[in-house]
């Protein structure tokens, strides 16, 4: 399971400046949508390194945002997978207590030495849901939606669709 958040946002008050476009307002929606996603992400990956103490990696390399295919929101997610093909992002999102398949002992190597232990808990690190909850609780939030109506407005203009 990969972690990813649904970031869903009214943009529909801001799209009644669009409203006499007709059709074009779908795909100003989309690209406002994107953008917001776009800063999401870059939200999320200045977070992570006070989350995950790290700012490299797959999971920090693998940050993509993806507009829904109808247009109502924009998805971010990191679907980094591991050695053995484990999507590992949503562990250490949600936690999770990690116990043996075979045998009583999990068995692995830290710092050269051998360790065996009968489970091991992952403990949730909020490196996605929390970032963007305060992002779109913020001022910069609204101002990042302003900022993407005028870079529309000013498409439209050099379009001649409006004046």
């Amino acid at each position: 399971m990969a972690e990813f958040i649904s970031v869903e946002t009214e943009v529909k008050e801001a799209l009644e400046v669009f409203s006499e476009i007709g059709n074009a307002s779908h795909k100003i929606q989309r690209s406002i949508l994107a953008g917001l996603g776009s800063k999401a992400a870059s939200i999320i990956k200045k977070s992570y390194a006070n989350s995950l103490r790290k700012k490299s990696g797959n999971l920090y390399k693998d940050m993509k945002k993806k507009v829904t295919t109808r247009g109502d929101a924009v998805v971010i997610s990191s679907n980094a997978l591991s050695e053995n093909k484990v999507r590992y992002g949503y562990v250490l999102a949600a936690g999770t207590t990690i116990e043996p398949k075979n045998g009583n002992y999990l068995t692995f190597k830290i710092d050269g030495k051998w360790v065996k232990k009968k489970s091991v808990t992952i403990p949730s690190r909020d490196w996605v849901a929390k970032p963007i909850e305060t992002f779109i609780d913020s001022s910069e939030y609204k101002a990042q939606i302003d900022t993407l109506i005028e870079r529309e407005i000013k498409k439209l203009r050099k379009k001649g669709i409006i004046e």
